[in-house]
Order: C-alpha cells, then sequence, then structure tokens
C-alpha cells in the first residue's frame, strides 16, 4: 500500500508507467472536463467516477484483488479507508470475472482519503473503502484499476 499526498503521485511513476496517465487523467476530472461514469484507457486498464454514499464498518467487506491494482482518489468529501493483511475467513469467493473476493479479517488500521491524498491498494491487501468520515454521507470518487502487469515486481 502506497498513501500519500495527491501532489506527490507523479513521484511513483518509476513503479508504474500508467501513473502519468492518471495523473494526467485526475487534473481533468478535478477541472470538471470528465464527468461521472466508467472510461476505458490503455488495453486492460479502467476507472471509474462517481458518488458513493459512505457507509459504517461491516464485517464482511473486506475486499481483495488479483488482477488489477487499486488507486483511490476522493474528488470532494473525506472517507475512512480500512486496511489489514490478516484475513480469517472468506465470505465470498474470489469472481474472476469482478476481479474481487470478500473476506472477514483478524485486525485493521485505517487512514483517512480526502480531495489531497490518494492510496494504491495492491492485490494482496484486504480493504474496505468507503467509511463514513466527519459526518460525508456521500462522496465524489475516482477510483484505477490498472492491470498489475503495468506495475514493476513489487512482490505482489
Amino acid at each position: 500500500m502506497i498513501f500519500d499526498k495527491l501532489s506527490n503521485l507523479h513521484l511513483y511513476s518509476s513503479i508504474s508507467s500508467k501513473i502519468p496517465e492518471v495523473d494526467i487523467i485526475i487534473r481533468d476530472v478535478i477541472k470538471g472536463e470528465i464527468k461521472e461514469g466508467k472510461y476505458y484507457f490503455g488495453d486492460d486498464n479502467f476507472y471509474m467516477i462517481s458518488l458513493n454514499k459512505n457507509h459504517y464498518y461491516a464485517e464482511e467487506l473486506w475486499e481483495r484483488h488479483k488482477k488489477y491494482i487499486d488507486i483511490h482518489i476522493l474528488i470532494r468529501g473525506s472517507e475512512q479507508l480500512y486496511f489489514s493483511s490478516e484475513m480469517v475467513s472468506t465470505y465470498v469467493e474470489y469472481s474472476n470475472e469482478k476481479d474481487i473476493s470478500f473476506h472477514q479479517v483478524k485486525t485493521w488500521n485505517s487512514i483517512i482519503l480526502d480531495s489531497d491524498s490518494f492510496i494504491i491498494i495492491f492485490p494482496h491487501e484486504y480493504h474496505q473503502p468507503s467509511i463514513i468520515q466527519d459526518n460525508y454521507d456521500y462522496v465524489q470518487k475516482i477510483v484505477f484499476k490498472i492491470n498489475r502487469n503495468y506495475f514493476k515486481e513489487v512482490n505482489l
């Protein structure tokens, strides 16, 4: 996992050739040039801009992906994002079509994600995004799904 200020995103271009593209797309989204929806860039990468309803903690909603690396960025609002590396049990088996499985975890930590920060989540990391923070019921968010093959080997 990488958590940093959005202004530092360009510093991570050495780990993925897609980071400069992500940086340009984010600037266009912030300027209002790209609206809500799902968009593809490159062969097998996409991003989704959406208005999300934040929720309270749910024991069985810990996501894990195998094919894609997530980059989460908030455009408006604030949310907590929980993360863990210790799975207790699988709640929903992995779907190759959706690249997701759901789990219960033993212990976790959290970060606060806002419009000045980003987080990169790797396939071995369990996470639960969109947790209510500071009474933000809704946030506008962009989530990039980048095929793990576009990242340099980081022992995923």
